[in-house]
């Protein structure tokens, strides 16, 4: 068996080894920022536009695809075929195995839940199936010996199609991470109605709501037995996950932070765990590019009030106009309101004298009749 052929062999499955590395890692970023993108589409879709030259369309794949053409076509009548097999197998495995590319630092860590997991399935499978299907293999002498050609091309073409691929297996998995939701929502929506003397406070907002989340806890723990969503679960999911899981029958308090992004959201969450005090903090320019104006930001956390049930509380940020405004626009009367702020003005209950120190912080709360 001539050394030649074991040597053809041998930088074949060694770009193989690097293009299956490379494509790996690319496919863990892929995923990792469509989940950074809350799993939507549109989101992700402006976010790969955004950076079409680095993740649509990378320099070395482009080049490479190229310098195959150039040789399949225009010098192949020159050199013979082995000189430029070996040339062509040279320059794709030192392009692709010097190094993984970077990428910019997420947000969050990437979290293998139960969806991404399958999610990455369905997308494993898409990704094999191009290789498998397309890369043809003649024996010559014993040894697997590719088309150098179709190998480099059916692999590269592989590795840029992998945001399509993500597309296509986000679009076959919906219909059972749909239903995946929706039971995970009806065990929710059964087990707080089996606690009928629970109190449900959600509290939503642009900002402040982790905060206010977390101090609430704090207080009321010192006489109630007291429930909180965990650092920033306020998806269907996420609050979901804190009911089903963690919600205990002696529980007398469950405190959810519900947060949006966009029109909806807030009806959704609602829909789980209909509060029966509502606490809004503030209206701010967060994640406009989805709700588009404040007003419209407004009125889906207004939707916090137009579930409040009978009898039920709303505390509101008296200093922020917008939510003074929302018991009056809600879809059902809202009686009890207790407004709350730094503005004697608009707030039934102020805070004022702030002061800060390495003790804590200290104020003068005033209760206006």
């Amino acid at each position: 068996m001539s050394w030649y052929y074991i040597a053809i062999e041998a930088f074949s499955w060694l770009f193989i080894f690097f293009m299956v590395r490379h494509g790996g890692y690319r496919s863990i970023h892929l995923l990792h920022m469509f989940q950074q993108k809350g799993y939507k589409l549109n989101e992700f879709s402006a976010w790969l536009l955004k950076r079409w030259k680095t993740i649509l369309l990378p320099a070395r794949h482009g080049l490479l695809l190229l310098v195959v053409l150039a040789s399949k076509w225009h010098l192949a009548s020159s050199f013979t075929s082995s000189a430029l097999t070996v040339v062509l197998l040279v320059v794709a495995v030192s392009w692709f195995g010097v190094g993984v590319q970077t990428h910019e630092k997420a947000k969050k860590p990437l979290v293998f839940t139960a969806r991404m997991k399958r999610l990455a399935s369905v997308l494993a499978l898409l990704i094999i199936w191009l290789p498998v299907a397309g890369t043809s293999y003649a024996v010559y002498s014993g040894l697997l010996f590719p088309d150098v050609y179709i190998l480099i091309t059916v692999w590269v073409i592989n590795d840029l199609l992998l945001p399509f691929y993500l597309f296509l297996a986000a679009l076959l998995a919906y219909p059972a991470e749909f239903l995946v939701q929706e039971h995970y929502k009806r065990k929710a929506r059964r087990k707080l109605a089996s606690m009928p003397g629970l109190k449900v406070i959600a509290i939503t907002g642009s900002y402040g709501k982790t905060s206010t989340k977390f101090m609430l806890a704090g207080i009321l723990g010192e006489r109630y037995r007291v429930c909180a969503t965990p650092g920033s679960f306020n998806t269907p999911m996420g609050i979901c996950k804190v009911i089903n899981n963690d919600l205990r029958k002696d529980d007398q308090i469950l405190i959810l932070e519900m947060g949006a992004r966009y029109p909806g959201n807030i009806d959704e969450l609602c829909r789980i765990a209909r509060p029966d005090m509502a606490i809004i903090t503030n209206v701010g320019m967060a994640h406009l590019e989805s709700f588009g104006t404040t007003d419209i930001i407004a009125q889906t956390k207004r939707a916090l009030l137009d579930y409040l049930a009978p009898g039920g509380w709303a505390v509101l940020n008296g200093d922020d106009e917008r939510v003074r405004k929302m018991p009056h626009q809600a879809r059902q009367e809202v009686s009890n309101v207790l407004y709350c702020g730094l503005m004697p003005e608009f707030n039934s209950l102020t805070g004022g004298s702030i002061r800060y120190d390495e003790n804590g912080c200290r104020f003068t709360m005033t209760f206006f009749d």
